[in-house]
């Protein structure tokens, strides 16, 4: 049988806004799984205390049920591997987080300025120019995302602070229409960024601002796999030789379990 890929992103494991409550409920979309590839922020070790402790559970929690699990660094992650991105069949396929698209790492957040701030100047001190490789600008990201602090308590799960939480990420109100503004243009910035960084790559796959979405362009494609976070949905990508496929992720109701829903795409590599 031809080994499946599985590509899940943004986890968001033990954060109060996170529909994953238990790591049991990923079970159902493991079973089937040669590889698994964990495409960031799989758990927040920004703003816990025993970050490395968690992420070490985190990895074998999935070690032990999936014959190679891959994790891949996002802004929420940046230590939980040295592994920032994975090329699949032969480069066709290209993963990354998504963060590195914008200089403000998360550019809706209420530290996005700062953020910006120092992420250019971190390249002028770097002396990096428009014409930066990839390795280049994800190791000024994950230097900045070191250094983010703690804005607010990601552990904690009730329901009124949950709701400060999500009034807090609506003002000032250009927070929120940046947000909808990389809801939307992510995956032509994800396509713009490909053809600089792998010109040879089909598809890229990212995560990151926690809205799935497919684009088309060019012969070209950008799937964003969401997140498992709300209000949005979170889609995974398999890919089986040379044909890959996006399916939605059933998000848990009476039955706490994740798994495998409808086809969003299915398209062939080689």
């Amino acid at each position: 049988m031809p080994e499946r890929v599985r590509i899940l992103s943004d986890l968001h494991y033990l954060d109060g806004d996170s529909r994953l409550r238990d790591l049991r409920q990923l079970e159902p979309l493991l079973g089937d799984v040669d590889h698994l590839v964990l495409n960031g922020d799989s758990l927040d070790t920004q703003r816990t205390s025993n970050g490395d402790g968690e992420a070490a559970i985190l990895h074998a929690w999935f070690e032990s049920r999936v014959k190679q699990v891959t994790f891949l660094t996002g802004n929420h992650d940046p230590v939980i591997s040295d592994t920032h991105e994975l090329d699949l069949c032969g480069g066709a396929v290209w993963l990354f987080h998504g963060d590195v698209l914008y200089d403000g790492i998360a550019p809706w957040s209420s530290i996005g300025r700062r953020l910006t701030r120092e992420v250019r100047q971190a390249r002028v001190r770097a002396g990096l120019g428009r014409d930066a490789k990839f390795d280049e600008l994800i190791r000024i990201h994950r230097s900045v995302c070191r250094t983010i602090h703690v804005e607010y308590d990601v552990t904690r799960k009730d329901l009124p602070y949950r709701a400060w939480r999500f009034f807090r990420s609506l003002f000032p109100p250009n927070q929120l229409l940046t947000m909808l503004y990389v809801w939307s243009m992510m995956p032509r910035h994800a396509l713009a960024f490909a053809s600089r960084h792998r010109p040879a790559a089909k598809v890229v796959v990212t995560g990151h601002c926690h809205a799935p979405s497919i684009r088309h362009e060019g012969g070209r494609w950008a799937i964003n796999t969401g997140s498992f976070c709300r209000p949005r949905g979170t889609w995974c990508v398999d890919v089986v030789a040379n044909e890959l496929e996006v399916r939605e992720v059933i998000s848990p109701g009476p039955d706490p379990l994740f798994r495998v829903g409808p086809q969003r795409l299915r398209i062939q590599l080689a």
